[in-house]
């Protein structure tokens, strides 16, 4: 423990030291204040990013809830092949990769009940639903180079978002393109690491109708033993506006994601050899020996319709449809899935203006279903082998809403939010002896969200109180082998938030505060055979702080300095919580660190050198009900430094390289929570380098 804690300060002052000497450096490049030109793409988004989460349409200050927005260079500068790094950027929201390509997304402490995937939060991609009725969502199956923004809605979405207490993920791939747009990468990086993609934009002459394409295909072997990971994506999207009154839009997504599954170690076996997969144990194999992996192929199609009725009457209805298919041989058995589901959903917008105040309506419906089989066989070595179950699993949820944002004198502003929630399943055992349908039917819940704010100027100050409601997903319910875990409750949850934020000339700072109130959280066990299960844990109370600045230091025609720098409290606890003779009432919950720091500096020299260094300091986090297990805190240094060589109408060639993890730490990012045998680990890559090349061409 001694030695623990020795490690952790020396770590923690070669970090203070690396971004003392960076910034001091940084600062020897200050040159006299000018305006930066137009074509600068500034880390942070201090300048102008409008919020759409609740139909809003407004600028990040003016928002009277949690959101954040992440633009595409932001996430590419914090993330040349994925995600991670520019999600973990943000307060209140950890992004974890247990081995390469298997992502799970905690937002204030959502993924307690996700052992993978996107569970509990809401994920959207242009407004189609990509979390089925039964609320699981695969992240891992987009390439974030789609997206030109992702906003990140912390507290409960309730409303048009529907039932869940973790939380939305809004992706949006942007504007239409006025000009053939082109933006096109390839890299190679450590652990026999390829990435290559292209993206397309292309309009056609009369400016209203225009055509994205994108492609990518990425591969790695992974630091850890038996982890190598393979994904391809194919998108295509159409935008079509006829006339002033009307605009179509399209989308296709296509994917196959491939990854092997190394499996969780304990600690005597992480501090031995953290690169190592999972040994055999018992009667079990080791994961290299079951050939352990995840294969999923996805096939998305959507269309959607906006009618502007009236000036004050907008009507836009979607509909979509969702294909998948899994498979995961594992250490107990292989499972294979087929997961279909599709939505429909329509809303209405109304407008209404006073000399006293304004009002914006928007009511609808939202309807997905979903016909779910998945089977299991015996696992020989990461192949079939005798057929030992077949389930059968029809999911719907109904949402309808209403929201209404009021506009008042004074500068006060208004969200009145509710909606109605009706999940049901019906399940069947059809292999090895069918059975009668078992009916699952949540009862109907209301989920109203209120928020005020009020501003003074620049300042300003909101408050906001919302219910959440979530029902088990399909993967809580159907745990595999002919067996339905029908007594599985929906959670609840209030949550009481209040902040101010203020936007100035060149910076931008939030200082945000919440309690929410569980009842019957659902968290997740392991049984003795290692296959996840879930239950009920009476109640929970989760405190949370998070604080977030962004600020241009210098800024001028040849050079711009730019910081920004988030904390994360999180004093999360079980309230009233027994299992057996366990009482795990005032333990932590497991799986987020009470202490969470992020800082980033950035800089570009001449409209051409850009220099991006970020920081991440963790926290110590308990792993299980217990509070008996704990992931060492750790102190993670990574640097991007990109040459822009500038063409012709705005285009660019740039020649880039990024190191992850310079200090080449040993740690765990994607813990494995109240896991069987004490195996909690998951190690992530050592020190990993990455060198590539982007084109931007527009024409």
């Amino acid at each position: 423990m001694v030695l623990y804690h020795f490690n952790a300060v020396l770590c923690s002052m070669k970090l203070c030291g690396v971004i003392i000497i960076y910034f001091l450096l940084s600062l020897n490049g200050i040159a006299q204040t000018n305006t930066v030109k137009d074509r600068i793409v500034t880390l942070t988004d201090s300048s102008d990013v409008i919020i759409t989460a609740f139909e809003m349409n407004r600028r990040q200050e003016s928002v009277a809830a949690s959101v954040q927005s992440l633009n595409i260079q932001t996430l590419q500068k914090n993330g040349v092949t994925n995600i991670v790094d520019a999600i973990n950027t943000l307060p209140g929201v950890i992004m974890e990769e247990r081995s390469p390509g298997s992502y799970r997304i905690n937002i204030r402490g959502s993924a307690l009940r996700a052992p993978f995937g996107v569970r509990n939060t809401k994920l959207l991609y242009n407004n189609y639903s990509l979390t089925d009725a039964g609320g699981d969502a695969y992240l891992n199956q987009l390439d974030f180079r789609m997206f030109d923004d992702i906003e990140v809605l912390k507290s409960i979405g309730g409303s048009v978002y529907g039932a869940g207490i973790g939380g939305s993920l809004l992706l949006n791939s942007g504007p239409n393109y006025e000009q053939f747009t082109m933006n096109a990468g390839i890299s190679f990086g450590s652990f026999n690491t390829k990435d290559a993609y292209v993206k397309l934009g292309i309009p056609n002459e009369q400016k209203n109708l225009t055509q994205r394409f994108f492609a990518s295909h990425f591969e790695t072997d992974g630091w850890r033993d038996h982890t190598a990971m393979k994904r391809q994506v194919l998108n295509w999207e159409l935008n079509y506006q006829p006339n002033k009154k009307q605009r179509l839009q399209a989308t296709v997504i296509g994917g196959k994601h491939f990854y092997e599954t190394p499996g969780g170690l304990t600690r005597e076996q992480f501090v031995a050899n953290a690169r190592q997969a999972r040994p055999a144990a018992g009667i079990f194999p080791s994961a290299e020996a079951a050939n352990a992996f995840i294969e999923r192929e996805m096939v998305f199609a959507g269309i959607s319709h906006a009618l502007q009725i009236t000036p004050n009457f907008k009507n836009t209805t979607s509909v979509s449809g969702t294909m998948g298919w899994f498979e995961n041989p594992n250490i107990r058995l292989y499972e294979k899935r087929l997961e279909p589901f599709a939505s429909f959903k329509t809303v209405f917008e109304n407008n209404f203006k006073h000399s006293n105040y304004g009002m914006q309506w928007h009511y609808g419906v939202e309807y997905i279903a979903g016909k779910y089989q998945n089977q299991t066989y015996e696992n020989i070595n990461g192949s079939k082998g005798v057929f030992l179950s077949q389930d059968d699993l029809n999911n719907s949820m109904l949402t309808a809403f209403v929201q209404g944002n009021i506009t008042l004198k004074h500068d006060w502003q208004i969200l009145l939010a509710n909606s109605f929630n009706k999940v049901a399943f019906n399940h069947q055992v059809v292999f090895p002896e069918m059975n009668g349908t078992i009916k699952k039917r949540y009862d109907a819940e209301w989920v109203p969200k209120v928020s005020v704010l009020k501003s003074f100027g620049t300042l300003h100050w909101f408050v906001s109180y919302s219910k959440g409601f979530s029902s088990p997903t399909t993967s809580e319910v159907l745990i595999g082998n002919a067996s339905f875990n029908e007594h599985l409750q929906a959670q609840y949850a209030d949550m009481f938030e209040g902040g101010i934020k203020q936007r100035g000339n060149g910076f931008y700072w939030s200082a945000i505060a919440f309690l929410t109130n569980g009842k019957h959280t659902i968290v997740q066990g392991r049984d003795g055979a290692g296959r996840e299960t879930y239950m009920n844990s009476g109640s929970t109370k989760q405190l949370g702080i998070e604080l977030n600045l962004n600020y241009k230091i210098t800024e001028s025609k040849d050079y711009l300095l730019q910081m920004q720098t988030s904390y994360t409290f999180s004093d999360f606890k079980y309230d009233d919580y027994t299992v057996n003779e366990n009482n795990f009432s005032g333990s932590l919950m497991p799986g987020v660190p009470k202490h969470r720091t992020y800082f980033g500096i950035y800089q570009r020299l001449r409209d051409k050198l850009d220099i991006n260094m970020t920081a991440y300091l963790n926290g110590k986090l308990m792993l299980n009900d217990g509070n008996t297990a704990f992931a060492d805190g750790y102190a993670l240094i990574n640097l991007y430094v990109a040459y822009n060589f500038l063409l012709r109408n705005n285009s660019f060639l740039k020649l880039y390289c990024s190191v992850n993890n310079v200090l080449n730490q040993t740690y765990s990012l994607g813990n494995d929570i109240n896991a069987v045998g004490n195996r909690f680990y998951n190690a992530a890559p050592k020190r990993q380098v990455n060198i590539g090349l982007q084109l931007n061409l527009v024409k």
